[in-house]
């Protein structure tokens, strides 16, 4: 499944990044998390480890305080069988993961046996999108050969989930409401009233009471759908403590679905780590993937280690670069050349601990002599000068097979 729009994320173990977690390569060290695993468990008495696990199967993991509040949320919301539940989030973030999560929890909770319906209000025709949410009979308008159950009424007994509501026109919005505040509706082409005891999940990726002062959505609407509970998701930037666990996810299921035994070393980690993500999870997950595809199509190899080398050329990281700025490395340089010049920074440290032998200056830095050479051509082309740089140089030492 690929995500973003429908992503499943996660359904690994919320053991926090180290050394020995599965996926991380154990014979190199692996970025701690910011927020260690204690501060986490100190919340555990408001999300039992039932809930924990019911959000690892929908691919929401976290460490951080920053989802176990909306963890907490989804608990308490779903246990005061709340019927009208907004959610607030950056794209990508994975809003339409905790609604079906409301949904199967509510299932399992009130022994709902209705659909989860979701509706994407994206601006499409107001007679379209009508007879999408509220159904049609036939002969209601031109083209309308049959009768179509809409998505309210095969959210009965279920849920119904309204995303990107802030784009519903002033005449949806309008027809909402009314669902909203009396559970009626009325299917397009007639005029009696259905009763509807489906669960209303909004989503909005915009401050929707900023259009509500901009006059470009109902206040009426907009207080009916908050004041029933509204969750906010935290981009990925607020919570960089779960990038570890969402990469090593991401290349666990990479590996179950081709067969490959990738993993992914510190330095890859903690590149991640520095972005800030407007993509958010969405982005993450399509960076890891390019990277493994890359990596195999180039090596051949499934089992390889990925590191911070292996990355797409034109991913970027965040302009506060803690790496780049430890280096003395500009950090508002494009991501490549930062990687350039703490790859040379390093190779000419290894090369003068090593006086100039590029055997061992290699074999300190995890290569083959001849990868060594490979990357130190590369980089004296881009403008960078390296100590013993005799291309040519013997050193007496073969390269070590692979």
């Amino acid at each position: 499944m690929s995500w973003w729009g429908a992503f499943g994320y996660i359904s690994a173990s919320m053991a926090a990044a180290t050394a020995t977690s599965p996926g991380i390569d154990s014979g190199l060290t692996v970025l701690s998390s910011p927020n260690p695993v204690g501060e986490a468990s100190a919340l555990e008495p408001y999300c039992l480890s039932a809930m924990r696990s019911l959000f690892e199967k929908e691919g929401l993991i976290f460490q951080g305080q920053a989802m176990f509040r909306v963890a907490r949320q989804v608990e308490a919301f779903t246990d005061l069988g709340l019927n009208r539940i907004f959610i607030q989030g950056e794209t990508g973030t994975g809003k339409d993961k905790i609604a079906e999560l409301i949904y199967k929890r509510s299932v399992k909770l009130r022994g709902l046996q209705g659909h989860f319906n979701k509706f994407v209000a994206n601006h499409a025709p107001d007679e379209l999108a009508a007879t999408e949410l509220f159904g049609h009979k036939r002969g209601s308008f031109t083209g309308a050969v049959y009768d179509r159950v809409g998505a309210v009424e095969d959210s009965q007994n279920g849920v119904l989930f309204v995303d990107e509501v802030q784009d519903l026109s002033p005449k949806l919005q309008s027809m909402l409401l009314q669902l909203v505040q009396s559970g009626e509706y009325t299917v397009v082409g007639t005029n009696a009233k259905k009763k509807s005891n489906a669960i209303i999940v909004a989503a909005s990726n915009q401050d929707l009471l900023n259009y509500v002062n901009k006059g470009k959505f109902r206040a009426d609407l907009y207080y009916r759908l908050v004041n029933g509970g509204k969750i906010v998701v935290p981009p990925l930037r607020e919570r960089k403590e779960d990038i570890p666990d969402l990469a090593r996810f991401i290349v666990e299921r990479f590996n179950g679905e081709h067969g490959t035994n990738f993993r992914v070393d510190s330095s890859f980690i903690s590149v991640l780590m520095t972005s800030n993500w407007p993509g958010n999870i969405r982005e993450l997950e399509g960076v890891v993937t390019s990277t493994l595809v890359n990596v195999f199509s180039e090596q051949r190899n499934g089992s390889a280690v990925v590191r911070q080398t292996d990355l797409p050329p034109d991913f970027n990281s965040a302009k506060t670069n803690d790496v780049a700025s430890a280096s003395g490395i500009k950090a508002t340089l494009p991501f490549a050349i930062h990687m350039q010049s703490i790859e040379a920074e390093l190779i000419k440290n290894a090369l003068l601990n090593a006086r100039g032998n590029q055997s061992l200056a290699a074999k300190r830095l995890g290569l083959k002599r001849s990868t060594l050479v490979s990357k130190i051509r590369v980089l004296t082309l881009a403008g960078f000068d390296f100590p013993y740089t005799s291309l040519d140089n013997e050193d007496g030492n073969k390269d070590e097979i692979e």
